[in-house]
């Protein structure tokens, strides 16, 4: 009998597990669509970055990698989850793809840094944030680079970013905070 109870409570925690992740999954989803285009850069303003690090910082650093697994597989698969509602392995493929892969990336970190966060200072959070979504651009702007040249892709796909991730971030921590 008492096997049984561990069989079902083993199955519980299976099937929360699953639920968890595949929610992140997703709410990046949900949010990443949401993308505004910039005449100068292949690489628009998108908040999935700053989602994913949110949910990796509250669920931790395993279970944030695997929502943005999840969630690169959803649109590798063809749901329409990248930045415009955009999908598919030549959309992966293209200059933004190293950025998708970067994600994953930022989730480990940001578990990573953030999983004692209640014990830490609230400037060691919030650069533990910069680190996070630095991560995603050390992917994408090197991948980038590739496509266009390195100077052009830190001028075109990093640096304009900047001030736009300061105020997203300072709302993930926000919300961390409470």
């Amino acid at each position: 009998m008492r096997s049984i109870a561990l069989s079902s409570s083993k199955s519980a925690t299976l099937v929360r597990e699953t639920a968890l992740i595949l929610g992140g999954s997703l709410l990046i989803g949900l949010v990443a669509p949401l993308a505004i285009r910039l005449p100068f850069s292949p690489v628009p303003i998108a908040f999935a970055l700053q989602m994913l690090i949110l949910l990796a910082a509250l669920t931790g650093s395993r279970r944030g990698s695997l929502m943005v697994l999840a969630y690169l597989i959803e649109g590798l698969c063809g749901m329409p989850v990248f930045a415009g509602g955009n999908c598919g392995p030549l959309y992966f493929a293209g200059p933004t793809g190293g950025y998708l892969i970067g994600y994953l990336a930022s989730a480990y970190v940001a578990g990573f840094l953030l999983q004692n966060r209640r014990e830490m200072s609230n400037s060691k959070i919030f650069l533990s944030l910069i680190g996070a979504d630095l991560a995603a651009y050390l992917f994408g702007v090197a991948y980038l680079g590739s496509f266009i040249g390195m100077e052009k892709a830190l001028l075109v796909g990093f640096l304009p970013f900047i001030p736009g991730d300061l105020l997203k971030l300072a709302l993930a921590y926000r919300l961390l905070r409470r």
